[in-house]
């Protein structure tokens, strides 16, 4: 089958403004969604009385993570409407970027063609939103109990992550005895930042996380096409007159870009490291189906893979919005693997006797650097 290259539409939303974002996807007709449970990071700066009831320095905000398929045509509409009807332009509400990715198999064209171009507003009426093209995401798997202080660090760079979680396997399934010191459950974190600084910051992310001793952990760097990035990254005292975020998103929108933002000296250049180039494979199956996969991927050869729990969502049904429950299993591998990789995971999927079966499938998309312990060595 031919893959059909498509916009992979993320939004990360703070979770009282789900209903309002499933609402609006309803009615521009947008109803296969997925959906992670996530939590987003703030520093606690609060002063006077509010300081005595943080015993943390750091505040963790619940987020919805929803994914969806558009058109590539559409992409642009899309996106500016969401931000116009949650005010995705305020700090701290929330993000949302895409990707261009290769769809594999299931059933395509029912998770491109439900979109209602009626409904959707037309370019005139969404001339006032701005969407960035400068930007580029990174994504971290480390064990569980490590992200926060990772994000703390990220925090004071002005990057806000998202930490959801997963299940890891790889490095821990090959280790005998030794993987008892390796834990299955992992903190899944992704930053979004600007392409000019994506090097440094990974190259710092590796050190501060350790990712280059075992079993601590995997990253990987990916292209986005376009998006609108949340950076509050402190709760502040009330009192000033516009907030720092509000300054910056104003001088964002102006300059039309995040490059005015760099600064000189405060990231380090980046050390030689084993980088390497890939693809990821992203495969979306029900839950409970997701064993024989990791299973023929490690007899292979290819370890370090995540199991995440998904939620499929369908907005027309209100309240009742879980329909199937599934898991998502991220995988990157290198270039020269990427091929067959692929049709082994679209065989495995399609041995399966299912018969919800059209509800999974793969998409793929390129990985500009990755880094793991073992290929550092």
């Amino acid at each position: 089958m031919t893959p059909v290259k498509c916009s992979h539409i993320t939004v990360v939303i703070h979770n009282s403004l789900m209903e309002r974002l499933l609402d609006h996807l309803n009615t521009i007709g947008i109803n296969h969604l997925y959906s992670l449970f996530g939590r987003s990071l703030l520093l606690n700066e609060g002063r006077g009385v509010k300081s005595l009831f943080f015993s943390s320095d750091l505040i963790s905000e619940s987020v919805d993570v929803l994914t969806f398929y558009l058109p590539l045509q559409y992409e642009d509409l899309v996106m500016k409407s969401i931000i116009k009807r949650c005010r995705l332009d305020i700090p701290g509400r929330g993000s949302i970027f895409s990707r261009y990715v290769d769809l594999h198999n299931g059933n395509i064209d029912e998770l491109l063609s439900s979109l209602n171009t009626d409904a959707l507003p037309t370019a005139e009426e969404l001339s006032d939103v701005t969407l960035f093209e400068n930007l580029t995401q990174i994504l971290c798997t480390m064990s569980k109990g490590y992200a926060d202080e990772l994000g703390k660090v990220l925090l004071h760079l002005g990057v806000v992550p998202t930490i959801t979680y997963a299940t890891g396997t790889g490095l821990r399934d090959q280790l005998g005895l030794l993987r008892v010191t390796i834990p299955k459950d992992k903190e899944f974190v992704s930053i979004i930042v600007g392409p000019h600084e994506a090097s440094s910051i990974m190259d710092k992310m590796i050190t501060w996380a350790k990712l280059d001793r075992p079993g601590r952990g995997f990253i990987w760097q990916v292209p986005v096409k376009k998006g609108v990035v949340n950076f509050k990254t402190a709760q502040k005292t009330i009192g000033q007159a516009a907030s720092t975020e509000q300054i910056i998103a104003a001088i964002d929108s102006l300059k039309g870009d995040f490059t005015w933002r760099q600064g000189g000296g405060v990231l380090s250049e980046s050390k030689q490291r084993n980088y390497y180039k890939g693809t990821q494979l992203i495969m979306q199956v029900n839950e409970g189906t997701s064993l024989p996969i990791i299973k023929a991927l490690m007899a292979i050869g290819i370890s370090g893979a995540t199991v995440q729990p998904l939620r499929t969502l369908s907005p027309e049904f209100g309240d009742e919005h879980l329909v199937v429950p599934q898991e998502i299993i991220r995988v990157v591998v290198t270039e020269d693997k990427a091929k067959s990789v692929l049709a082994m995971a679209i065989q495995q999927m399609g041995a399966q006797e299912n018969s919800i079966l059209q509800n999974t499938h793969i998409f793929s998309l390129p990985v500009i650097r990755a880094f793991n312990y073992i290929n550092s060595v």
